[in-house]
C-alpha cells in the first residue's frame, strides 16, 4: 500500500481523469528530468502498461476503465543536478462527481457520504495526503445554477474533512485549487485569484479556514478537439503547467525542491501543535 496519495476531486466534467492521465503521461514523457516507473501493477509488466497508454495517448484519448492510471501506484525518481534528492512513490485516489454532490447534504459528524475504501484511506493516521481540487471556469457566479453547486461542493468538502478529522490532517494535507488557465486571445482575462474570489466564494472562505496550507493554480493541458461522440482528444499536449504542479507536489511529499515556487500565492496558516 502506497503511503502518499493525490487526491483528486471534482465535480463531473472538470477533468478528474484527464488532470491524471496528464499527470503520468507528462511524467513518463520527461525522460531527461524524471524516472517514472510502476510499483505496483496488478500483476501486469510495466511496460506493456506505458505502452498501451502511450498508443492512446498518441490517438488523443485517455486511458480508461479497468487499467487507467488511477489503478497503480509510481515511483519518480528526480534525474540530472536533482538525481541525489529521494524517489517519491505515489497513487491516486478520487472524489467522484456525484461524492461531491452528495456532501452539501452531509452534516457535521454524520455518517461519511463517501465510499468506504476512501473513508477508511483518510482515517488512516500519518498518510501523506495532498488535495487537488479542480474547478471549472464555464459554471460563473450569476450565469449558471451550476456555479452555485460547485461552490458548495468544494466548499463543502473541505468543511467535511475539516469536521470529520483531526486537526492534524489539516497539517498534513496541503490544498491545491486548480482552474483551466485562460486563453491569452480568450475574452475573459481574468486570474486565477479573481476567478475564485468572484465566483467560488464559499470555497476560498474555507480554505482560508483551513489548518494546513493551500494554493491557487491554473492548468493548460492544450487544445482539445472532439470525436463526434463527444469524446475529447488531446493531440497536442502542452506540459509546462503540469510540470510546475509536479514539481509542487514533489516538495510537499519529500520537503526537497527541485523547482523555485511558482504559484501566484501560497497561504500558510499558523501551525498549532497538536497533542
Amino acid at each position: 500500500m502506497a503511503e502518499n496519495y493525490i487526491l483528486v476531486a471534482g465535480r463531473d466534467g472538470c477533468g478528474n481523469a484527464t488532470f491524471q492521465n496528464h499527470l503520468v503521461r507528462y511524467l513518463i514523457s520527461a525522460e531527461k528530468n524524471f524516472s517514472t516507473e510502476l510499483i505496483q501493477a496488478n500483476g501486469r509488466d510495466s511496460q506493456d502498461i506505458q505502452d498501451e497508454w502511450g498508443a492512446l495517448w498518441g490517438e488523443g484519448k485517455l486511458a480508461k476503465g479497468a487499467g487507467q492510471p488511477k489503478d497503480y501506484a509510481y515511483r519518480v525518481q528526480p534525474l540530472g543536478k536533482h538525481k541525489d534528492k529521494p524517489p517519491l512513490d505515489f497513487a491516486f485516489r478520487e472524489v467522484s462527481g456525484t461524492d461531491l454532490d452528495t456532501l452539501p447534504a452531509t452534516g457535521e459528524g454524520a455518517t461519511s457520504a463517501l465510499s468506504k475504501e476512501l473513508t477508511a484511506l483518510l482515517g488512516i493516521p500519518n498518510l501523506n495526503l495532498v488535495l487537488v481540487l479542480l474547478c471549472d471556469r464555464d459554471e460563473k457566479a450569476g450565469h449558471d445554477a451550476d456555479a452555485l453547486n460547485q461552490d458548495a461542493s468544494l466548499a463543502s468538502f473541505i468543511a467535511y474533512l475539516k469536521s470529520n478529522y483531526a486537526e492534524e490532517f489539516a497539517l498534513r494535507c496541503p490544498i491545491l485549487l486548480l482552474a483551466p488557465k485562460v486563453r491569452e486571445d480568450a475574452g475573459d482575462s481574468q486570474g486565477v485569484e479573481a476567478f475564485v474570489g468572484d465566483n467560488l466564494p464559499a470555497t476560498l472562505a474555507a480554505l482560508e479556514d483551513w489548518q494546513g496550507r493551500y494554493t491557487l493554480g491554473e492548468l493548460d493541458m492544450g487544445e482539445f478537439e472532439y470525436a463526434e461522440d463527444g469524446e475529447p482528444l488531446l493531440y497536442s499536449p502542452k506540459f509546462e503547467d503540469t510540470a510546475k504542479i509536479f514539481r509542487w507536489i514533489y516538495f510537499q511529499f519529500t520537503r526537497y525542491r527541485v523547482v523555485e515556487p511558482f504559484f501566484a500565492r501560497l497561504w500558510k496558516s499558523v501551525r498549532k501543535s497538536v497533542s
